[in-house]
């Protein structure tokens, strides 16, 4: 969680798509993610409906990707849910730049 709302994490992993939620529960048993520092596009997505989100990751993954100069890290994608929007931050790597 953060101070306005949610959080999850997405990627692909051998042709399956994971989606981690972001929880403020302590336990023990459950893997930590710790965000890394660097450089994010930020995307808008508008709404919160997953509807929505899935149009814009595949906008993220089509058009912009490939007509984007910018190189993207092999990590997973950060959605940040407000109380009226989601945004999708998307890793950057500087010496991927087309």
């Amino acid at each position: 969680f953060n101070e306005n709302g949610r959080y999850a994490l997405t990627y692909d992993s051998n042709y399956v798509h994971i989606y981690l939620v972001g929880s403020t529960l302590k336990n023990k048993n459950l893997d930590t993610y710790n965000v890394k520092k660097g450089e994010y596009a930020i995307f808008e997505v508008g709404n919160k409906t997953q509807k929505d989100i899935i149009k814009t990751i595949e906008f993220i993954n089509g058009i912009w990707y490939y007509s984007s100069k910018l190189g993207v890290k092999d990590d997973p994608y950060i959605e940040c849910y407000t109380k009226d929007n989601c945004y999708i931050y998307v890793p950057l790597d500087k010496r991927k730049y087309k």
